[in-house]
Formats: structure tokens, C-alpha cells, sequence
């Protein structure tokens, strides 16, 4: 599992068919910002908090650095858009300045 992914806006746009003896357009959709819950553990526990998250999740660990840095990777393939780290806390993952750094050098813009 690689997290909760909000994609809140994007891009409509227009693409001429190249293929064969079709004509037309289609549709292309890109995301232009993305929320990434990259854990669920958080030293919180706010009432309006819509995670439910604690320090300790049973059945939900947190997914590898490694992991983190496909799911960016592919990211990139298609689109280049805000990613912003969200959770739980992120501060808790000790590899979320590592993360961000990584997001950073393949171009994108990451906040959290």
C-alpha cells in the first residue's frame, strides 16, 4: 500500500487522435496538485481530524522509502504536479524530508 492519494485539481486537455484512420479529439486529464497521506500515525488525536490516526496502526505500516520513491517516480512519468505529503503527521516518518528532497529533484513541487 502506498498511502491516500487526493488529486484535487486538474488540467482538461485537448488531444488530436493520432491513430490510424480514427479522427477526433479525446480528453486528457493531468493532475495539477495531489495529496499524499504517506502515514496514518500521528501524536494527535483532534476531534475534527477525519483519519482517525494514533502513533500505533495495527495492519497499516508505513510503506518503504524506496516504495515512496516509485509512487514519485511514476508521478513524473505523467504529470508534474504540486505534491503535498499530508497523513496523519508526517513528521513522524523520519524519511519525509527524504521524501520531499527526492520529489524535488525530479521537478516537482512538494509541500506538506
Amino acid at each position: 500500500m502506498s498511502g491516500i492519494f487526493f488529486i484535487i485539481a486538474e488540467e482538461c486537455r485537448f488531444r488530436k487522435v493520432r491513430d490510424g484512420g480514427k479522427k477526433g479529439y479525446y480528453m486528457e486529464f493531468v493532475p495539477k496538485w495531489i495529496a499524499w497521506e504517506i502515514t496514518r500515525r500521528c501524536n494527535l488525536r483532534c476531534v475534527h481530524c477525519r483519519s482517525s490516526s494514533e502513533m500505533g496502526i495495527k495492519g497499516h505500516p508505513d510503506f518503504s522509502t524506496e516504495e515512496a520513491f516509485r509512487v514519485l517516480d511514476d508521478i513524473v512519468s505523467y504529470a508534474t504536479p504540486v505534491v503535498v505529503l499530508s497523513g496523519g503527521e508526517p513528521l513522524t516518518r523520519p524519511d519525509v524530508f527524504e521524501i520531499a528532497k527526492y520529489g524535488t529533484g525530479k521537478g516537482l513541487r512538494m509541500g506538506g
